[in-house]
């Protein structure tokens, strides 16, 4: 009875091992430079502004960014994705439902996978705590 049961524990625990507390892989997860957040703030609509930045490269020169939107009684984590071109974000796109609402730039989801958006999502999340 007891190989059956530790058995069955370790089936358990597999699948959390190696895993942080909350899953977050940040091999990929870079602070957002100044740059970066001030080319994104641009587009942000008036009395609104950006805090806890990060990006992520998703192929040469395209990155998915996300960073704590707050203003107007909104405090939540939204993602942009952007094209760089010598170290600037030249196009910029929405890529959260509430970044489209708060902001200029236009929505386009389809830029950056579900997954790394989840990821850099979870990730902000836990430093705006």
């Amino acid at each position: 009875m007891k190989k059956g049961f530790v058995f069955a524990a370790i089936l358990v625990l597999i699948p959390f091992i190696g895993c942080s507390d909350e899953g977050v892989d940040t091999s990929e997860i870079q602070k957002a430079t100044t740059t970066q957040v001030e080319a994104i703030s641009l587009g942000l609509e008036q009395g609104f502004s950006l805090s806890n930045a990060y990006t992520q490269k998703l192929k040469t020169d395209e990155y998915a960014f996300c960073a704590q939107l707050k203003g107007a009684g909104i405090d939540d984590i939204e993602v942009w994705f952007f094209r760089e071109r010598d170290g600037l974000p030249v196009t910029v796109y929405s890529a959260s439902s509430s970044a489209r609402s708060f902001s200029e730039w236009p929505y386009h989801p389809d830029f950056i996978p579900s997954s790394v958006e989840s990821n850099l999502t979870r990730y902000v999340k836990q430093l705006a705590r």
